[in-house]
């Protein structure tokens, strides 16, 4: 249990899931790790429960209102940027 732990600690800690799922293939793929290894029988099965999709799952509407607030933060910085030309 520690291990499946761990593994979503680091999960919490990285910004996507692209890089979630890299995470957990890297893990896979690492030959390094036996195929009893704890951290690869964890890494397993969040895998198999598709665990990145349904954990961290974004909503459309939270999607939508991060791409707003991108908007008009730059609407604002233009709008600025020409008040103060309009000022010189």
């Amino acid at each position: 249990m520690n291990e499946l732990h761990e593994l979503i600690k680091q999960l919490d800690s990285l910004p996507n899931n692209t890089a979630r799922k890299d995470f957990l293939n890297s893990i896979q793929r690492d030959p390094e790790l036996s195929r009893h290894h704890l951290r690869r029988l964890a890494c397993n099965i969040l895998v198999q429960d598709n665990f990145v999709e349904k954990y961290y799952r974004v909503s459309f509407s939270e999607m939508l209102k991060k791409t707003f607030l991108k908007i008009i933060s730059i609407f604002q910085k233009v709008i600025k940027r020409i008040n103060r030309k309009l000022k010189r």
